[in-house]
This record gives C-alpha cells, sequence and structure tokens, in this order.
C-alpha cells in the first residue's frame, strides 16, 4: 500500500475513463496487432472495432470467440484499473480454449490473487517509468498513476511459463511517439 505521500486523490470512477495514450497503443499494435477494443467507448477506442462495458455489449458477459469478437483473433484491453482481474481471467480462459489471444495493460502487481494468474500468461512486459495516462475527455495528461504497469499477453494455445522481460517507457515513447 502507498504512503500518504504517494497516494491519489484521483476517484476510482475517473481513472477507469483514462485513456491509453497513443504512443503506447503504437508499440503494442506493432507486437501484436489487436483488432479489437474489449474495453472501450467511442471516443477511447484505439481500434477501429471495440465494445463497451455497457449491457449487451460487454465484453466479460459472452465468450471472447470469432462470432463475438466479430472475427477478431487478437484483441486489447486497458481494463478499469479499480478491477482488471476479470479481464485477465476471461483473456487466460479464451487463450486456452485456442479461440482468441488478447493483450492487456495492467496496474503494477501487488502480490495479489490476480498476480498469481500472471504464471498462465505467455508473455509478461514490465514498463519501467509511470505511464501518464490520457484524461478520459481527451483534454491532455491525467494526474495520479500510482503506480507502474506491464502489458500481458495470453496467445491462443500458448499458455504457461511466461517470457518475462523489461522495457524502459522513454524507449518506447522515443519510438512511437
Amino acid at each position: 500500500m502507498p504512503s500518504p505521500q504517494q497516494s491519489s486523490t484521483t476517484p476510482k470512477e475517473d481513472k477507469n475513463e483514462w485513456r491509453t495514450p497513443t504512443w503506447l497503443y503504437r508499440w503494442v499494435d506493432a507486437l501484436w496487432h489487436p483488432e479489437i477494443d474489449l474495453a472501450a467507448t467511442r471516443d477511447n477506442a484505439k481500434c477501429e472495432r471495440y465494445l463497451s462495458l455497457k449491457e449487451g455489449e460487454d465484453a466479460l458477459a459472452r465468450p471472447w470467440t470469432g462470432a463475438f469478437v466479430l472475427g477478431a483473433r487478437v484483441g486489447w484491453v486497458n481494463p478499469p484499473y479499480s478491477n482488471p482481474k476479470p479481464f485477465l481471467e476471461k483473456a487466460i480462459e479464451s487463450a486456452a480454449a485456442g479461440t482468441f489471444s488478447t493483450v492487456l495493460l495492467m496496474p503494477g502487481p501487488r502480490g495479489d490473487r490476480r498476480d498469481a494468474l500472471l504464471s498462465h500468461a505467455t508473455e509478461i512486459t514490465f514498463i519501467v517509468g509511470r505511464i501518464s495516462f490520457v484524461a478520459a475527455d481527451g483534454s491532455g495528461p491525467a494526474v495520479g498513476n500510482m503506480a507502474g504497469s506491464y502489458v500481458v499477453y495470453c496467445r491462443a494455445h500458448d499458455l504457461g511459463s511466461p517470457r518475462v522481460r523489461w522495457i524502459e517507457r522513454d524507449s518506447i515513447k522515443a519510438r512511437w511517439s
């Protein structure tokens, strides 16, 4: 748990709406080529095809198979940081079934049950340096990301014994901004 000096005062619901910076998504796209955003709105979707968390579109409410995700084979998720675990579970379940691969941007590990799921991933990339997300309204940088982030890749039919690596945030920004 962060000390009082490190605690964010940003409400959780605001953090859940923060947008992925374009430079970070460009890097993800170059490596894994996501075809659908599984937790987006029309205003913040990173892929042309997207599903929101609204009833009827909720990606967590249905299996991630080709038909449900509009024929896509790889999905992108920047899940609500207040509860990312269901998205990681769904990614692992879908990859294990061989139906879908997923790339997730996750908040830094805290030593909880969610982190135990990482042993099922295909690849884990820790980003050295905190990410400045974009405010929910797209107006500029969001303030208050008090934790690191990492990207988890769950590839269909290829889970367990994940490859783990670290990459400097600034090297991603320098190449993909």
